[in-house]
């Protein structure tokens, strides 16, 4: 509480990380009532806190927040219990956002439609750049939504983490086909899925094809037998 204290007048801290610090839901939401006013800070980090509520408040006070900042550009909220809800509420206000670059929703209860919410961010091709939504559960559906805005409207997303989401082949060749697509898509981590041989066929051709650099994704497909599989 004292450190949401100092940075209403602090005018030089730009970077500030207090993940894994067990803060509270008190402690959340100053730290958001807070960044409603602070024009200096660029990344914050407030990662695992320790939430007792499935209201939700924190993130909805984190939407709020995001509605009228706009010297924000990465932002991580991991482990904090997000669930569809959180990321419609956070998708309502970031279309709107003019400035952030990173958001961090790892770790998280995001399903299929909080990732048809958030692919309304891609949409409205906000200057977002980085996406992780590792650790959530928004299977091919989700996978798909988000696909299609990056395939269809997106000019600024660069990165997108999505391992570790139950995701199957008909999500993923999705995702590959959203990549072959957008050339400012570059790098996709997609480890922790259910890799079947569509979609380790995909990303081998993006790689042998040079659309996809081997140094920007987590899965590296190899032939056996004259299949593509990966070693997942």
């Amino acid at each position: 509480m004292a450190l949401a204290g100092a940075l209403q007048v602090n005018k030089c801290l730009e970077d500030l990380d207090i993940g894994d610090s067990d803060q509270d839901t008190q402690s959340m939401i100053a730290f958001a009532t807070v960044l409603n006013f602070n024009a200096t800070l660029k990344a914050f980090c407030i990662n695992r806190p320790l939430l007792f509520s499935y209201q939700e408040e924190t993130t909805v006070h984190y939407a709020k927040m995001l509605q009228v900042n706009s010297t924000l550009t990465e932002l991580h909220l991991q482990k904090c219990d997000l669930r569809d809800f959180g990321a419609e509420r956070l998708a309502e206000t970031l279309v709107e956002n003019v400035a952030l670059k990173y958001l961090d929703l790892a770790c998280n209860r995001i399903a299929r439609d909080g990732a048809k919410s958030i692919s309304k961010i891609l949409r409205r091709n906000t200057p977002l750049e980085v996406l992780d939504l590792s650790s959530n559960r928004i299977e091919d559906d989700g996978a798909m939504f988000l696909s299609d805005a990056i395939a269809n409207a997106n000019t600024h997303l660069t990165t997108l983490v999505i391992g570790h989401n139950s995701i199957n082949g008909t999500g993923l060749c999705a995702v590959a086909k959203a990549m072959e697509m957008k050339g400012n898509f570059k790098s996709v981590f997609i480890w922790g899925n259910n890799l079947e041989e569509d979609a380790c066929v995909a990303f081998n051709d993006l790689v042998k094809s040079g659309r996809l650099d081997p140094k920007l994704t987590d899965v590296n497909p190899y032939t056996v037998d004259g299949e593509s599989i990966s070693p997942n």
